[in-house]
């Protein structure tokens, strides 16, 4: 890889309520912040890294029956964006001679995709 940013370090905390029949998940998931990789070979790199991120799942179910359980949740609870990483902070100044700062959005490690919800039912047979 080069001139990317990547973590393997991630933390992820659940904590399930369990009342009877019913039961209330909270997952918390955290990425530390990051220098960008270029910063090794070349500590004068202006390239950015991330920033640490956080999100938070929520998730439910209930057992209608023994046999029949109906579950539903939200993935990223506070919709919280990626950070745009890579960007070149030294691509700056006025136009026409400007360039961009670029970046992107790592797919890897974090949700590109924003809140999502989901419902299902599980049936025994």
């Amino acid at each position: 890889m080069t001139n990317t940013t990547f973590t393997t370090m991630i933390a992820r905390i659940a904590l399930p309520l369990v009342i009877g029949g019913a039961t209330l998940g909270l997952q918390w998931q955290h990425l530390p912040a990051i220098a960008n990789a270029g910063a090794v070979t070349n500590p004068a790199n202006t390239t950015t890294g991330a920033p640490s991120y956080d999100i938070f799942h929520l998730n439910g179910s209930y057992a209608l029956t023994d046999n029949v359980t109906v579950r539903a949740g939200v993935n990223n609870l506070f919709n919280t964006a990626p950070p745009i990483t890579g960007q070149n902070l030294a691509n700056v100044g006025a136009a026409p001679k400007a360039n961009l700062v670029g970046g992107n959005v790592g797919g890897l490690s974090y949700d590109d995709i924003g809140r999502t919800f989901y419902f299902g039912v599980n049936m025994k047979f």
